[in-house]
């Protein structure tokens, strides 16, 4: 549910209400005058002071009356103000707690199961099979991720019933994964020790709960797998007949959550793209090709096209979280003063410098996202879902502490995510494309185990 901004009736009506305070008292005496001089050649003197007492106190009583209801007016307008400002807080918790915590499990597989299965199955027969790896805790997945390779493939649908019915897909996943091994070999040197994420292998089919809750931590998940993988073949979806390619892929609105989540954590760090027709990984940027910058448009999640349009509600929260690590990242960057380098001891100059050019890659690619945002903010956060609460996430992340400890611990281990075992590659050199040329074995199509047509 969207949410509107709210304006402060108080704010409004506060001035006319306090104008009318001495108003009231001097209309009182200038009508009581009034009445006086009309009826003192009527009435004796007594009863003309008789009149002007029960007429001032008459409307005495009446300021007073709209003295009390101005105040409860004022009262009621305040408390309103305030319980909307501790709702909007509340929210702001909440989005912080969807990334940081895991509505549902993450189901991995592991390299050498997945080329083995020579098509992508779905999750049941996967899990029945003992194929699948359950990490049920957020830190538990921060810990893999730390010590073992996770690929998250994102990909479209070429079916509405089945995501790859002629196996492209699979293919091409199975020779990214082998261009990766050849660009981080001691990596991939064990494929029992590489994990994957595919939606049709780790997301529910059958249980609805299940499979709406692992949609919902699609974000999270993306946000710490450490290779972030688009597989978007030329092809033709076999229900509808539409094209579909790279460009119908970024269009679509969750897979620009997908790359959200991983932006906001790694930045444009290891966000590639299989050429199919190169038949090589590539940075997932295209601007030199398309003259779009392919970033700035995965950040307008709710400018993606949805099959449920109502969807995009689902998605402030885990927005609106990832945007708190952006915040958190770029609140604790270093600055240096003109002369503090001059001042610098040579011994720690060294080491900051070995330690600069060991992160500078990792650097440049998470500070790239902020001005992406700050250049089209009301286009990433509309205001229609979600109000100011991206402003004030700003501001409680400079006051409230206990939000701040929260994001501040998992940029703890974002940070020891990009210094654990894992490397960031670095394609399209020349020494990794004269290794690509090297021939390699085809992938076998063995079905490890027996299943029914009822499992299909």
């Amino acid at each position: 549910m969207g949410v509107p901004r709210v304006r402060n009736r108080a704010t409004l009506f506060l001035p006319a209400l306090l104008l009318l305070v001495p108003v009231v008292p001097l209309s009182t005496f200038s009508i009581g005058c009034f009445l006086g001089y009309r009826y003192a050649h009527i009435e004796t003197e007594r009863s003309y002071v008789v009149v002007i007492v029960a007429l001032a106190g008459i409307f005495v009583l009446a300021a007073l009356a709209g003295v009390k209801v101005a105040f409860k007016f004022v009262k009621s307008a305040m408390e309103e103000r305030k319980s909307s400002y501790a709702i909007k807080q509340a929210r702001v918790r909440q989005a912080v707690q969807s990334v940081t915590t895991m509505q549902s499990a993450c189901w991995l597989i592991t390299l050498d199961d997945f080329r083995r299965l020579g098509e992508l199955i779905p999750h049941e027969r996967a899990r029945d099979s003992c194929l699948l790896t359950t990490i049920d805790d957020y830190d538990n997945l921060v810990e893999l991720v730390n010590n073992y390779p996770v690929i998250f493939f994102s990909h479209q649908w070429q079916a509405c019933a089945q995501p790859d019915p002629d196996q492209l897909q699979y293919n091409q996943m199975i020779k990214a994964c082998e261009q990766l091994a050849l660009s981080a070999d001691y990596l991939f040197a064990d494929p029992k020790k590489v994990y994957i994420f595919c939606d049709f292998l780790s997301i529910p089919q059958k249980n609805i709960s299940m499979r709406l809750a692992t949609i919902n931590t699609l974000g999270v998940f993306s946000s710490l797998a450490k290779y972030f993988v688009v597989i978007a073949p030329v092809c033709t979806h076999k229900d509808t007949g539409a094209a579909m390619n790279k460009l119908s892929y970024q269009r679509r609105g969750w897979c620009r959550l997908e790359q959200w989540g991983h932006m906001c954590v790694w930045g444009s760090e290891n966000m590639l793209f299989y050429d199919g027709e190169a038949g090589i990984l590539r940075p997932l940027d295209d601007k030199e090709e398309t003259g779009v910058d392919w970033y700035e448009t995965s950040t307008l999640v709710f400018e993606g096209e949805y099959s449920f349009p109502d969807d995009k509600e689902k998605l402030v929260d885990v927005v609106l979280g990832l945007y708190g690590f952006v915040l958190r990242v770029r609140a604790s960057q270093p600055t240096r003063t003109p002369g503090a380098q001059a001042l610098e001891h040579p011994a720690a100059r060294r080491k900051r410098n070995v330690r600069t050019s060991r992160n500078l890659m990792k650097e440049a690619a998470s500070s790239r996202l902020y001005p992406l945002i700050a250049r089209n903010f009301l286009r990433c956060f509309p205001v229609q879902y979600f109000g100011d609460l991206p402003e004030l996430m700003t501001l409680m992340l400079n006051t409230d502490e206990k939000l701040k400890q929260t994001v501040t611990k998992s940029k703890a281990q974002h940070v020891s995510m990009k210094e654990g075992s894992c490397v960031s590659l670095q394609l399209q050199t020349p020494a990794f494309e004269s290794r690509l040329s090297l021939e390699r074995q085809p992938t076998a199509r063995v079905a490890p185990f027996p299943c029914s047509d009822s499992e299909l």
